[in-house]
């Protein structure tokens, strides 16, 4: 009656139960819902459904612009400071673009957390003329 599964049949069963849900797919359609505008307004950055559950819903014309803007800037100013020859810089912007990369794929999310604030302003920062040393 019972069956026993090897160390190498179970992980198979592990993997293919996560092929075709999980983070890719939910990524993918928060990249969609960002970019399928509708109208102007749309759901904006608090939408109430989260990952592949947003369907068929719509972040509007005036949320796309202005978290293209903020991640783009954030982007460019990260990179910058990333071929700093400054070390404190240039160690800065590598974490502030690893977390805007991150930030990228969970768009909507990310503007509600206090640390996207902190990496804002990190990023604007960096980008002064101010000596960190």
């Amino acid at each position: 009656m019972y069956r026993v599964y090897n160390r190498r049949f179970f992980i198979q069963m592990q993997i293919d139960s996560k092929i075709g849900s999980g983070s890719q797919a939910t990524s993918e359609d928060m990249i969609k819902y960002l970019f399928n505008i509708q109208n102007l307004l749309g759901e904006g950055n608090f939408p109430e459904k989260y990952g592949e559950e947003l369907g068929k819903s719509y972040a509007g014309i005036i949320t796309m612009l202005l978290d293209v803007t903020i991640y783009s800037f954030m982007g460019l100013s990260s990179l910058k400071a990333y071929f700093s020859s400054n070390r404190e810089k240039h160690l800065l912007g590598l974490g502030c673009l690893y977390y805007v990369l991150h930030g990228v794929k969970a768009n909507y999310l990310m503007v509600s957390y206090p640390y996207f604030v902190l990496i804002f302003f990190i990023t604007y920062l960096l980008n002064k003329k101010v000596e960190l040393s």
